[in-house]
């Protein structure tokens, strides 16, 4: 009957102390006790499966995390994942009387604490529960209170670990096959080095269609303690930290242009770069896209030549056409003035003139070898047309007997303007036919040639018996006058030229005005 008692009180006693401050506050993934002559706990997250042999520095390396350091007292013992025993620990009566400090350095500093009696402890035995930081030192130093040797060190190093690659590799979306292969082996960690691309680049490159895929050794017994992040190489972050396990696939990479890739552990603030570029499909590569550019502005090129080109054979024909209409009008105008000149030698020699005649046929001889001279050019001097119409006013005058003047500004310098041959002769007929026919020395005709605002006028006035002037601009050579003009507007190459007639009481006048 005693010992079930006994075993009853020693199974509460054990159900009691699994449920003590020290042991219901830590869950660790990683704890380890050495036994020394102190004996400690030391709990942490990350620690390297590699470098947790407990050489003679009695050194733990561990990543960045929070590190918890506790006490065992003799009789107590803890659960833990690993157990390094070095030397016996001491008895109690010699414990109570140690002290211990704990000292925190890196690069720069050193920060010593003071001297603390283990018997301060509370009953959790926590000693440190800390931060440590990549490059930083956690020292506890335990000495007996009444000298300053100390008999014991730890130290905890937090270490700027870097991640291992293993292997690199591309993958295709649609390679699920291969997908759940490398999926099962890297859960097996079997051969999946032997299985990828064994090789470790810092500058990789991915196929057209696929993203790149690395491995990682796996030194830890939780997965997802990677991280990484995206940057253009002009440093801009297009994808922020992302947790990841040791094998990483990275299906948003931006397709032809090169990227940063920075993996890290999460508990570190030091990262390894790689440098990766995926190759775009062949369609959108640079070079054919430059090609695809240059061949849109060689068509546009073209196209542009092509239009410049109908628009110049339409000019063209349009100025071929405006020149036969103009010279099949000046083929008109010709014999419509010779035959008006003509009847009027004709007349002369009916009355038996002889003297008029004669002076009449030799002023009309002139006036046609003037005529035929003009009518093969496109264009002649104004002050030959001056001359030319002066020589038909002549001719005009010694058969009515009228009056007229021409009168040219001196600063117009008619030599040097081109001027359209035969333009004005329809106008100075309709002077001559509607206007001052019948008045005889009362009939004057006075045509001005003077300079205007970027360009020169020419107005030819003269009076008149008639009292239905306007019915003058409906007739054949008016007609003819403005469509000349329409045509040397379509050429494009001469002035822009303003017509119009002014009828006042028994006068008329037709104004030319030519602007360059």
């Amino acid at each position: 009957m005693a010992r079930p008692i006994s075993y009853a009180f020693l199974l509460a006693f054990i159900v009691c102390w699994r449920q003590t401050p020290l042991l219901g506050q830590v869950h660790p993934q990683r704890t380890n006790i050495v036994m020394h002559q102190v004996p400690l706990l030391i709990s942490t997250r990350y620690m390297l499966d590699s470098m947790c042999t407990y050489a003679a520095g009695h050194a733990f390396y561990v990543l960045p995390d929070t590190v918890a350091v506790y006490w065992l007292p003799r009789r107590r013992t803890a659960l833990a994942t690993h157990l390094y025993t070095v030397a016996p620990p001491l008895d109690a009566l010699t414990s109570k009387k140690l002290c211990y400090r704990i000292v925190h350095s890196n690069e720069h500093t050193e920060r010593v604490g003071e001297w603390i009696p283990l018997l301060a402890i509370d009953t959790t035995g926590l000693i440190y529960s800390e931060f440590i930081a990549a490059g930083s030192r956690l020292s506890i130093e335990f000495s007996y209170c009444s000298t300053s040797d100390i008999i014991e060190r730890i130290d905890v190093v937090g270490l700027a670990y870097l991640p291992y690659l293993l292997a690199f590799t591309d993958s295709s979306p649609m390679d699920t096959v291969n997908k759940r292969l490398k999926a099962q082996l890297i859960h097996e960690q079997k051969n999946v080095a032997q299985r990828l691309y064994l090789e470790r680049p810092m500058r990789c490159t991915t196929k057209a269609g696929c993203y790149p895929e690395f491995l990682f050794k796996k030194w830890f017994a939780t997965d997802s303690i990677l991280r990484y992040r995206l940057l253009t190489t002009a440093g801009e972050v297009y994808q922020d930290w992302t947790k990841t396990g040791h094998f990483l696939s990275i299906p948003t990479v931006r397709i032809g242009e090169e990227t940063i890739v920075e993996v890290g552990y999460t508990a570190t603030g030091v990262v390894e770069r790689y440098f990766l570029y995926r190759i775009p499909y062949w369609y959108r590569t640079r070079v054919f896209i430059t090609i695809v550019l240059l061949v849109g502005i060689g068509l546009l090129l073209y196209l542009g030549y092509r239009y410049y080109r109908y628009q110049l054979q339409q000019k063209q024909l349009a100025l071929s056409y405006a020149l036969q209409q103009i010279a099949f009008i000046q083929q008109r105008l010709n014999p419509h003035f010779v035959y008006n000149a003509l009847s009027t030698i004709q007349g002369l020699v009916n009355i038996d003139d002889k003297m008029a005649a004669n002076a009449y046929l030799s002023r009309f001889s002139l006036l046609m070898r003037s005529t035929m001279n003009n009518s093969a050019s496109l264009f002649v001097r104004l002050s030959d047309e001056v001359f030319l119409l002066e020589q038909y006013l002549h001719i005009e005058q010694l058969r009515f007997g009228f009056c007229y003047s021409i009168v040219v500004d001196p600063t117009l310098d008619i030599g040097s303007i081109s001027f359209p041959p035969m333009l004005l002769q329809p106008s100075f007929e309709n002077a001559v036919k509607h206007g001052v026919v019948g008045l005889k020395e009362k009939g004057w005709i006075v045509v001005r040639c003077v300079p205007i605002t970027e360009g020169f006028c020419i107005t030819i006035q003269n009076n008149s018996i008639s009292t239905d002037l306007p019915r003058v601009q409906d007739g054949n050579g008016i007609q003819l006058t403005k469509q000349r003009i329409d045509y040397l507007q379509q050429m494009g190459n001469y002035y822009r030229i303003a017509y119009r007639m002014e009828f006042e009481p028994g006068i008329c006048t037709v104004v030319f005005e030519f602007y360059y």
